[in-house]
């Protein structure tokens, strides 16, 4: 490839996570806006960029710090999310039943409305998954890239498996595809601030 094919590239990548930064700050800041209703989400979404920026240029220590344990809670979550799923999937918790393969099985099996709509959801599929990338170019400036880049390759994917589609198993064991009012109304009944109004489509 040519110089100028790697300089468009790079353009485009940074381009790319310029887009992203913006939605991901917007996304937190209705995340928030739940919390704190009487905050505009634009202004959350302004103090939350200020404030990822400024942890970045104080130290880029400290902003990997940051992450790191914000990642950890994250990481624990959605661990303990699996593990009671499995534990209602399997095992009968106090006051219900196991559902078992059912919900797999039924209401219309795999593929309910064929593949094009399976196509489609593969759009929002890659889109999630850009970023796990950067392990591998973070890895490129270790004391051994070979051996650096191999290991976070490899444990990228197997992150991938479990945290990601074991997650996302689980969800569709415990719950039919079409169950969206219900899920919406376990929400709403939660306790969680913040967790009725992320279940509101509107």
């Amino acid at each position: 490839m040519s110089r100028w094919a790697g300089f468009t590239i790079g353009w485009l990548y940074w381009w790319f996570w310029a887009v992203v930064l913006a939605v991901e700050a917007t996304a937190g800041a209705k995340i928030v806006n739940g919390w704190i209703p009487a905050l505009p989400q634009w202004l959350l979404a302004l103090i939350l960029m200020t404030l990822l920026t400024a942890t970045n240029l104080f130290s880029v220590g400290s902003y990997g710090e940051f992450e790191f344990w914000f990642s950890c809670i994250k990481v624990v979550a959605i661990a303990v999310f699996i593990v009671l799923g499995l534990l209602a999937i399997f095992v009968v918790l106090p006051g219900t039943h196991a559902v078992g393969m059912s919900n797999l099985t039924g209401h219309g099996g795999f593929f309910p409305h064929g593949y094009g709509a399976v196509i489609t959801g593969l759009l929002t599929v890659v889109f999630a998954f850009m970023g796990s990338e950067i392990v591998t170019i973070a890895a490129g400036e270790s004391q051994d890239p070979g051996r650096a880049v191999t290991r976070a390759v490899n444990s990228v994917i197997w992150r991938i498996l479990v945290f990601y589609l074991g997650s996302i198993a689980v969800v569709i064991a415990l719950l039919p595809w079409n169950a969206g009012a219900r899920a919406r109304s376990v929400c709403q009944r939660s306790s969680v601030p913040g967790v009725d109004q992320q279940a509101d489509p509107a």
